[in-house]
This record gives structure tokens, sequence and C-alpha cells, in this order.
């Protein structure tokens, strides 16, 4: 699920899907994700299954996540790293413009 307000950059790389690596049909595993309102995932960034970018979160350019991301927060790199506090504001007020 996308919320409103989410950018999603190009060449980023929503992953909803992997293979048990145990099975030995090697079986479909799919986990949905889920980016928060007015979080970004910038250009060629990774989101692995069951991902939640948090609400105004901010996933940086080329950056990989597999674990959830916490809301109005910056993370940056392979694996992803909190780097720092966002400041929160909200974009629904320009909407009205």
């Amino acid at each position: 699920m996308i919320e409103e307000f989410a950018t999603i950059s190009q060449d980023a790389e929503l992953c909803g899907g992997s293979h048990d690596i145990d099975d030995v049909h090697d079986q479909l595993c799919t986990q949905p994700i889920r980016i928060g309102r007015q979080a970004w995932v910038a250009a060629g960034a990774f989101v692995g299954p069951g991902v939640e970018i948090g609400e105004g979160a901010v996933i940086g350019a080329r950056g990989v996540t597999m674990k959830s991301l916490d809301p109005w927060k910056v993370y940056a790199g392979n694996p992803a790293r909190y780097i720092r506090a966002r400041s929160r504001f909200d974009r629904s007020v320009l909407a009205d413009k």
C-alpha cells in the first residue's frame, strides 16, 4: 500500500516476494509492503518483503532495507542505517491551494 503524499522515485524497487530457500520446491513467499503517508523511497532504493516505511520516513538513494523504518527518520546505505530525524510537516495543506 502506498499512502497519501508518499513519493517513490525512479528506479526504486518494492519487492514483496521471495522464496523459501529451505523448501525443496523453492516455494514463493509474499508479504505486503506499506509506504506511509509523506514517506519517500529515493532513487534506486530497495524495499524488501513485509517492510513498512513509517509516515514521513526516508530511505535514501540506493539504500536497501529488509526491516521496517520508523516514522519521520532518515535512513541510508546497504543495509540502511539511521542517519537523523526528519522535520515533521503536512503536505496536505499544499493540496488545498
